[in-house]
């Protein structure tokens, strides 16, 4: 069964690059589209049915940005986490438009949202980032949105984690991780430290002080304890200043990396 999104945004790679060069590596690139696993253990023998399952296949709507194609290939970054911590706002950021609806009272994403971006001239081949909603609202919310994040990041080769800096209670994150994240898995998890500016003591001119840095150190030190993430896959990050967003665009660039090839 092919997976299925809301498709909020269509784009060119060309205008993740011109915000982010580091995401350059991705453009004219085609994607491994098999579990290499798979493969190699069809063609040493070790099973017999050929690998038909196509890792990164998506079902998008009939429109021309995809060329008329009802299934296209793409790499899925998730940003999940719990609810008013930024996903949203992180994600526009990175895009540099208001894609995804952002309140800093109530919670606004209720389905899975995404953006696409064409790696090249073949309509085949997109990365797609993906705005999940937030955990932490209610028990039969949570249970609802657990079950979706548990079926997408079996497939994901980039899982965007997002905390708060100030934030002091990880109950909650704790036992999300607990249900998600395998050994195997917990290897694409990356930790967006959201809100990097709002960390004590709060400098009120916008820029992040040398006393913050070092809380920030403090506070990945922290949850690399708390949650088993090494502490230089936490980027402390700001939606609001832009602060740390090259490079956690740049590690999130360097995990797909890995599921894609020149085509020559």
């Amino acid at each position: 069964m092919h997976k299925v999104t809301i498709v909020k945004h269509t784009d060119q790679i060309d205008s993740l690059i011109q915000r982010f060069p580091c995401i350059s590596g991705l453009k004219d690139k085609e994607i491994w589209e098999y579990d290499l696993d798979v493969v190699r253990d069809y063609f040493y023998g070790r099973r017999k049915d050929a690998p038909q399952n196509m890792k990164y296949r998506w079902k998008v709507p009939k429109q021309s940005f995809f060329g008329y194609q009802t299934q296209i290939c793409a790499l899925p970054v998730m940003f999940i986490g719990k609810t008013g911590y930024g996903k949203s706002s992180l994600l526009n950021h990175i895009i540099g438009k208001s894609v995804f609806l952002t309140d800093d009272t109530r919670p606004c994403t209720q389905n899975v949202e995404s953006a696409f971006f064409r790696l090249g001239s073949d309509p085949k081949y997109y990365l797609a980032l993906f705005d999940f909603p937030g955990i932490g609202e209610s028990e039969q919310a949570d249970h609802k949105y657990m079950t979706w994040y548990a079926d997408m990041v079996k497939d994901s080769p980039c899982i965007v984690y997002v905390l708060r800096a100030d934030q002091r209670d990880y109950s909650i994150d704790e036992r999300a991780f607990e249900k998600l994240f395998s050994e195997e898995i917990l290897d694409n998890v990356i930790i967006a430290l959201n809100c990097a500016d709002k960390i004590e003591p709060v400098n009120r001119k916008g820029e992040i002080t040398e006393a913050q840095k070092e809380a920030l150190e403090e506070k990945c030190d922290s949850i690399e304890s708390i949650l088993s993430v090494p502490s230089y896959r936490i980027f402390p990050c700001s939606a609001h200043t832009g602060y740390g967003m090259e490079e956690l665009v740049s590690c999130i660039e360097d995990q797909l990396e890995l599921c894609v090839y020149d085509k020559d």
